[in-house]
C-alpha cells in the first residue's frame, strides 16, 4: 500500500489565494469608494438617480469588511501552517486596504449625520435673531429711541410686548440683544445675523 502526501501545496495554494482576495477585495473598496466620492459631481441628490449615488458607497463597506475578515483568516492559517506559506503581505494589504475604506465610510457618515443638524439649529438661530432685531426696530420706533440705546429683554419679550416667549437657541447659545446700531448675536459661534 503506497502513502499519499499530505495535500500541503493545495493547502497551502488555498491559503495563499485567500490572501490574494483579501488583497483585491480591499483594493476594490478603496475603487468603490473613490467612485462614491467622484459621483456627486455627476448625480444630484434631488433625482431619483441617487440611489446610483449610494449603491458604491455600500459595495466598498461590504468589500472593505470581507476583506478585513478574510485577512485575517488568512493570517491565522498561514501562522497555524505547519510547512512555510506565502500570502503574508497580500493579507497585510488587504486587512489595512479594507480598514481603511471602512474608516472613511464611518468618517463621512458621521459628517452626513451631523452636517444637517448644525445648518438645521443655525438657520433656526438666524430667524430668532432676525426676530428679535426686529422687535429692537419696533421698540425704538415706538419709544423714540437713538442708536446709542440698548432694549433690556424684559422691554421686548413679554405678552404685552413685540414677542411673546423668549426665543433658544437649539445649540444653548444665548442671544445678546446690543444697542439699536447693531445686530443682536448668539454666543454660539456661527450663530450671526448678517
Amino acid at each position: 500500500m503506497k502513502e499519499t502526501e499530505p495535500a500541503a501545496p493545495a493547502n497551502a495554494s488555498r491559503i495563499s489565494r485567500l490572501a490574494r482576495l483579501s488583497k483585491e477585495l480591499g483594493i476594490g473598496s478603496l475603487i468603490a469608494l473613490g467612485i462614491a466620492c467622484i459621483l456627486p459631481k455627476l448625480v444630484t441628490l434631488y433625482d431619483v438617480r441617487w440611489v446610483l449615488y449610494i449603491i458604491p458607497f455600500l459595495l466598498s463597506l461590504v468589500a472593505g469588511l470581507a476583506a478585513v475578515v478574510l485577512a485575517r483568516v488568512a493570517v491565522y492559517r498561514i501562522r497555524s501552517s505547519p510547512e512555510p506559506v506565502s500570502g503574508r503581505a497580500n493579507a497585510f494589504t488587504g486587512f489595512w486596504t479594507g480598514a481603511t475604506s471602512i474608516a472613511v465610510i464611518v468618517g463621512l457618515g458621521y459628517l452626513f449625520y451631523t452636517r444637517p443638524r448644525y445648518h438645521v439649529s443655525r438657520s433656526s438661530c438666524y430667524n430668532n435673531l432676525r426676530q428679535l432685531d426686529g422687535a429692537k426696530e419696533q421698540w425704538a420706533l415706538e419709544y423714540r429711541k437713538t442708536t446709542n440705546d440698548t432694549p433690556a429683554m424684559t422691554d421686548l419679550i413679554g405678552y404685552t410686548n413685540y414677542i411673546k416667549v423668549l426665543p433658544s437657541c437649539p445649540a444653548n447659545g444665548t442671544y445678546i440683544l446690543n444697542r439699536l446700531g447693531v445686530k443682536p448675536r448668539c454666543t454660539f459661534s456661527g450663530h450671526t445675523l448678517e
